[in-house]
């Protein structure tokens, strides 16, 4: 329904706090027999205070929008904001502005509070497929046997071991550490339960190093870095550079987890 220009004029001034108490009694007497004023007006106070607070203003005032607060962040929420600010104060210094003003709010709500909504739930879906694929093809107990060679002190060894399968993971990476500082050669099953311990504590990034280092060993096993960082950038919810790294694992057929990256890369496509 549109309004005439004084009620507009009169609505502005209800939510800035500028009307008289006459004029006030009167519009509040409106509101309260008129529903579809009454609409109007709640359209244009809730963009009134998305558009004039900050985010954290706004969230504060919308407890139940935390789950969206990434999404009302982002550097396209935020520009987005400031080019219907910069359209409303247009608006606001134009004549005979009535017959463009609930047109004007209505498609701003609906931009905002659609792209809001939409890039939450495209953004919420893709998290959640990463997570569930990750959850279904991180079988990280599925690791070789540990051996002890190159004069690496067994004892530092053994109790790495026992502390990883303790799920001691943070004093099982000080005593692989330390063992590995004692080694000739690079060991490349050490290596493996290094990183393997680092994601396990979510220091992935220190993990994608250790694979890294596994990768360079050019061992028997560096094949196996390319799943395991895969593995690891799907932790993490980097889904360009999971597909990376299970593309390196399907160049070769004999390389580690083929069968398994083809079905991954499969799902991270769809």
């Amino acid at each position: 329904m549109n309004f005439d220009e004084e009620t507009y004029v009169i609505l502005e001034g209800y939510l800035n706090n500028t009307l008289s108490q006459a004029e006030l009694n009167d519009f509040e007497q409106r509101i309260a027999t008129e529903p579809a004023l009454r609409e109007e007006v709640e359209i244009n106070r809730g963009m009134n205070m998305y558009l004039n607070t900050t985010t954290d203003e706004y969230l504060s005032f919308h407890p139940e929008a935390k789950s969206l607060e990434k999404c009302f962040r982002s550097s396209e929420i935020q520009e987005l904001k400031e080019r219907i600010t910069q359209g409303q104060r247009i608006y606001s210094n134009t004549q005979n502005k009535s017959k463009w003003k609930k047109y004007f709010y209505y498609v701003a709500a609906i931009l905002v509070i659609g792209l809001i909504i939409g890039q939450y739930f495209v953004q919420n879906k893709k998290s959640h497929t990463m997570k569930v694929l990750y959850s279904s093809y991180s079988n990280w107990e599925d690791v070789p046997a540990i051996t002890s060679k190159n004069g690496i002190h067994e004892g530092l060894l053994s109790r790495g071991v026992a502390l990883y399968q303790e799920k001691k993971y943070t004093k099982a990476i000080d005593m692989f550490t330390k063992a590995m500082n004692q080694s000739t050669e690079m060991n490349p099953h050490i290596l493996i339960y290094l990183g393997v311990s680092y994601v396990k504590i979510d220091a992935t990034q220190k993990a994608k190093d250790t694979f890294e280092l596994l990768l360079q060993s050019k061992t028997l096993e560096s094949h196996k870095a390319y799943w395991y960082i895969a593995l690891t950038s799907l932790k993490q919810e980097d889904r360009a550079e999971a597909l990376r790294y299970l593309n390196l694992v399907l160049q070769n057929e004999g390389n580690y987890k083929y069968q398994e990256a083809k079905k991954l890369k499969a799902f991270l496509q769809k």
